[in-house]
C-alpha cells in the first residue's frame, strides 16, 4: 500500500514488480542466513538490509 500511496503520479513506476522484488529479496536474504549459516552476525544482516530497503524507498519518495 505505501508504494501504491507514494508512487501515484510519479509515472508509470511497476509498483507490483518492485514489491515482488522487495519480498523476495528479504525472503532469500532471511533463509540463506538460515541455511548458508554466513560469518556474518544476523543482526548486522537485519541492519543492512533495512538500509538497502529504505534508501530505496527513501530515493523513490524524492520529488
Amino acid at each position: 500500500m505505501w508504494l501504491r500511496f507514494h508512487l501515484r503520479g510519479r509515472g508509470s513506476r511497476p509498483v507490483e514488480a518492485i514489491a515482488w522484488i522487495f519480498v523476495r529479496t528479504v525472503e532469500n536474504v532471511a533463509v540463506s542466513c538460515i541455511l548458508d549459516r554466513p560469518p556474518v552476525d544476523r543482526d548486522v544482516v537485519a541492519d543492512e538490509l533495512t538500509a538497502m530497503v529504505t534508501a530505496y524507498l527513501r530515493d523513490m519518495s524524492l520529488p
